[in-house]
């Protein structure tokens, strides 16, 4: 890949130090421009700086969560792509209750295969310029246990499912 087309940027957020440098890093060696937030409120000033194309976030955090860190992201930013993390099952209901067809973004389950992230990471950002996706992440990855992983909200329609999946 040439060092003159710009990376997409990643911008990964979870309380958990050890989580969210460790996804940064995942991603950096998979050719992204990774940065990463141990908060809803540092993500957001690091937002404010860089522009993140894509937000991989956990959802239950202290203070700022998850989801009110992506709103706010999108307010400034709407291009952004929303990948959301979570350990609880009862999430996207959850979301789909208090965010009725607000947000668009999909929820991955922890604990995640680094190879699933990456394959949703590439996923989310398909409709993008495809040369900004670093080539590693654009191979396909198979993991038997991929569909297990995911849950898209809102449910996509038909005609829009081939952009999200």
């Amino acid at each position: 890949m040439s060092d003159l087309v710009p990376k997409l940027r990643v911008l990964a957020v979870d309380d958990e130090f050890v989580i969210a440098s460790t996804w940064a890093q995942i991603l950096r060696m998979s050719g992204f421009d990774a940065d990463w937030a141990t908060s809803g409120e540092e993500a957001i000033r690091r937002a404010r700086q860089r522009c993140p194309d894509v937000l991989l976030t956990d959802v239950m955090m202290q203070g700022i969560n998850g989801v009110e860190t992506a709103a706010e992201i999108l307010n400034f930013h709407p291009g952004c792509r929303v990948i959301l993390i979570s350990g609880h099952a009862e999430t996207a209901h959850a979301l789909s209750v208090s965010h009725p067809g607000h947000l668009r973004f999909e929820i991955l389950r922890k604990p995640i295969h680094p190879l699933v992230l990456l394959e949703r990471i590439r996923e989310s950002i398909q409709p993008l310029d495809r040369t900004r996706i670093p080539a590693c992440a654009q191979s396909e990855l198979t993991t038997p246990d991929a569909a297990l992983n995911s849950t898209i909200y809102p449910p996509p329609a038909a005609e829009h499912s081939a952009l999200i999946r």
